[in-house]
């Protein structure tokens, strides 16, 4: 993996987890990168290149001449090149020994330099100086940026646009940050309380005597050192590294900081008759991680939509049990009361991480394209667009869009894991062409590949005017909303409101996919509103009003709020049905008095962080309620929240915050939080309630069993074997996720679990692995049992290390699930 970020490209994912030595191999090989970079081409992709080992010149290695404008320091150490530059502190506090090397240039030196260096280093970033600025009008940009604590050397080159010279390329230049002493430990990612674990911390020094060195621990918070002691005296010889292991117990849940801190010696009698360095040196890092609780994850969360003028008395009233199970593991439980003046309050907070679910299909990831114009769109509309805001969005759309072209076919069209399924999908084709065009209001879109999936699309369509449903269909409520296999007026609906979004000329096509749904009656309450969406996107009110008043009889209403169930429909389904609702009767001119019961069922359905349960459910919920936002945004705002129970809270909501969202803590757990609100206009109430349970809390709708076996004597190679099936007799789950975590100390071998997805005896179409979770989806899961294994390795040494966890769940109808837990046999597998 290539040594070096170059401008505008993610750094290798290698970069994390090197955030204090530099690389000690090297090569003279050329790669595909090389060729491009010599030829003078940017390389922009999303993806990791593999390449050549980096090179090791310059960073005070034994041995060896010194490269130009640096020559050889003390002890014929080479030196790095060019000039020192001064590094910007990134916080206060700075010592001497530290320094930063820029481009060659004459007066290098050998060794480094005094300058400023922190007193400790905590400033890691994965991408450093990805962004898009102006020139002055002499083509020049300045800019003081602080350099990462990491060592390690940054290269980059700049792209730029003008409109009379067009693009331009300039020449590529690095920066080093080194240390001539320095020490780095890795954690692991997360451990669970009670388990013991080893921090091994090694010290380098590149300075031409021996160093005599104390390492110290700071002792943080919620952990017991379980070695002989906090720290202990070490030798580092000249140019080499040294090492020194602690031991840790967690036992308190919580993110937590680890402090390491190691100087020179008070006394050099660690080094022997060594020669000693007599200057003084020093360094410390500070890293955070998460401490977690034992057992299974749950959440609570009660949302709902109030308007207190409304209610008797002007007043809005309460009350909300939070309450834990029998099996609930000790200290767990954390909940929170957010209240806001906006429905769209979570998902302008949240935009990276509107649902808890893996992201790793091309509907998926649509989750992080969509509601970032929807945000775009309302926030310019009220005119309360910050530069922050609209920077996160911009990003998240230019990355989602960058990523969602992995999934597009030769022909144009869209699926959802690209060329590796047979064919494009007409649903996720439909649904990127609507989302794509809408974006290109903020970001440059290709108008050839808008224009070949409508030709894909239209090219397909039949004689009797209705789209097929060429490929997978994810969506659900598409699927499933009929009683046979086919359901060519759901998926033509909506084929046809993405053409009409995206302004697609040929009105006969249009007109033809009409008719169609005219001869496809619709045969549940989410084809209906998807029906008369679409014809009021036609201009055809009559008949989308007629469609919206001849389902009206079948609305479930309850203490003010309107919802329609629909034939073994499910979460997911129930909420795109209520947002086509709303977005039906917006679009026909409806009052927001008639869509406000709908939003309220629409708001009792969002998560923590704004969105819903899925993909499609989150992307059309939000679309309506940034339509209907965008309706009552005018409305006057002047409310008065009081919150005890647990907690005692006075929250106002007015014209300056009410798209803000205010969190309080609630300090006791479990109580009854009794909520009383007064005042003009609506607010947004959402009570969360987080804890753990020693047995999985869902009723099981999976079977799900997972193993762990060693495979070598010490333990230190394994593998796990996970079988699974769905339960209810003669029926299938859709799009389906194993997760799968991992015990602390144990990753899994990458190489192993790419295998799966291209083992034909498995019918896994993607395996990933992110956060020491190992992912892999299925297209269905039915009642026969299938297995699968993978290998795994010991990467950190943990005692007493606790059960790893592993779920299933139907991607669109996450309350389908099962979850299990796995340890490790210590005999060696045959």
């Amino acid at each position: 993996m290539f040594c070096f970020t170059v401008l505008g490209l993610p750094p290798p994912k290698t970069n994390k987890g090197n955030k204090a030595g530099p690389s000690y191999s090297s090569s003279s090989y050329e790669d595909s990168y090389a060729s491009f970079q010599d030829a003078g081409y940017l390389v922009i992709s999303n993806l990791v290149l593999f390449t050549r080992p980096c090179s090791s010149n310059g960073v005070g290695y034994v041995g060896g001449p010194a490269g130009p404008g640096g020559p050889a320091g003390p002890g014929g150490i080479p030196g790095p090149q060019g000039k020192p530059i001064q590094i910007v502190p990134a916080g206060p506090g700075t010592t001497p020994g530290a320094v930063a090397y820029g481009p060659a240039g004459p007066g290098g030196f050998g060794g480094p330099s005094t300058t400023s260096i922190k007193d400790v280093r905590n400033y890691f970033p994965e991408t450093w100086l990805f962004q898009l600025e102006m020139t002055n009008p002499y083509g020049v940009y300045v800019s003081n940026e602080t350099l990462p604590d990491t060592i390690t050397e940054w290269e980059g080159s700049a792209v730029c646009i003008n409109p009379n010279d067009g693009l331009g390329l300039s020449n590529t230049t690095s920066i080093r940050g080194f240390q001539a002493f320095f020490i780095s430990y890795t954690l692991p990612i997360s451990v669970i309380r009670g388990e013991e674990f080893v921090v091994v911390v090694s010290i380098f020094s590149y300075v031409n005597a021996a160093l005599p060195v104390t390492v110290n621990l700071e002792q943080p918070k919620g952990f017991v050192v379980t070695s002989d002691s906090t720290k202990g005296d070490v030798c580092v010889q000249p140019n080499t590294s040294n090492s020194i292991r602690l031991k840790l117990k967690a036992t308190t849940v919580g993110n937590v900081n680890i402090t390491v801190r190691a100087e020179t010696a008070s006394s050099s009698q660690v080094c022997g008759n060594s020669p000693v360095y007599p200057s003084y040196a020093r360094d410390a890092i500070t890293q955070s991680f998460e401490v977690e609780a034992e057992g299974f994850p749950s959440e609570n969360v009660h949302s709902i939509l109030f308007c207190p003028t409304d209610k008797p008395n002007n007043t809005f009233t309460a009350n909300y049990r939070l309450s834990l199970p029998n099996d609930v593991v000790p200290d767990s439980a954390r909940a929170f009361v957010d209240v806001t003046g906006n429905v769209l309050g979570p998902a302008i907070r949240n935009l990276n991480s509107l649902v808890a679910l893996p992201t790793g299909c091309g509907e998926q990831n649509m989750v992080k394209f969509t509601p970032n114009y929807l945000v775009l769109d309302y926030l310019s509309d009220i005119g309360k667009l910050t530069d922050d805001i609209k920077s996160t969005a911009i990003q998240n759309l230019n990355t989602g869009y960058q990523r969602e072209l992995n999934y597009r076919h030769g022909d144009g069209s869209f699926s959802a894991f690209g060329e590796s399924d047979k064919q494009g999908s007409m649903f996720l084709t439909s649904f990127v062409l609507r989302s794509f065009y809408e974006a290109q209001r903020y970001i440059t879109i290709d108008n050839n590949i808008l224009n070949r999936m409508q030709k894909w699309i239209t090219s397909r369509q039949q004689a009797d005017g209705c789209f097929p449903d060429v490929g997978k269909i994810i969506d659900t409520g598409i699927q499933g909303g009929l009683n046979n296999d086919k359901n060519e007026g759901a998926i033509t609906a909506y084929v046809a409101a993405s053409l009409l979004i995206s302004k697609y000329p040929d009105n006969t096509v249009i007109t033809r996919a009409m008719t169609c749904l005219s001869n496809n009656p619709a045969s549940s309450p989410y084809e209906t509103f998807l029906y008369s969406y679409t014809e009021a996107l036609a201009g055809d009110n009559s008949k989308a009003q007629k469609r919206i008043a001849d389902i009206k009889p079948r609305v479930i209403t309850k203490d003010g709020i309107e919802y329609y169930r629909n034939p073994n429909g499910t979460k997911t389904i129930n909420v795109e049905t209520a947002a086509y609702a709303v977005l039906s009767n917006l679009q026909v001119g409806n009052s927001k008095q008639d869509v406000l019961p709908l939003v309220r069922y629409l708001t009792s359905n969002l998560n923590p962080q704004g969105g819903f349960y899925s993909t499609q459910d989150t992307c059309v919920g939000l679309h309506a309620l940034s339509n209907f936002a965008m309706l009552v945004y005018k409305d006057p705002v002047d409310i008065k929240v009081s919150i005890t129970g647990g907690i005692q809270e006075a929250v106002q909501i007015n014209e300056n915050n009410k798209l803000l969202v205010q969190r309080n803590m609630v300090s006791q757990v479990p109580s009854t939080l009794k909520i009383q609100a007064f005042g003009p206009g609506c607010g947004l109430i959402q009570t969360s309630l987080r804890y753990n349970t020693n047995t999985p809390p869902e009723k099981q709708q999976f079977y799900l069993q997972v193993t762990g076996q060693c495979t070598s004597a010490d333990c230190k190679q394994g593998k796990i074997t996970t079988f699974v099936s769905y339960l209810p007799k003669g029926k299938i789950a859709g799009m389906s996720v194993v997760q799968i975590k991992m015990i602390t100390g144990i990753s899994p071998v990458r190489d192993s679990v790419k295998k799966l997805a291209s083992d034909p005896n498995n019918i896994i179409i993607r395996a990933d692995v992110e956060d020491n979770q190992v992912i892999c989806y299925f297209w269905e899961i039915s009642n026969n049992y299938m297995s699968f294994e993978f290998d795994v390795e010991k990467v950190v040494e943990v005692e007493n290390p606790q059960p790893g966890t592993a779920k299933v769940f139907d991607y669109y109808a996450p309350e389908y699930s099962a979850s299990t837990s796995y340890t490790f046999k210590n005999s060696v597998s045959p």
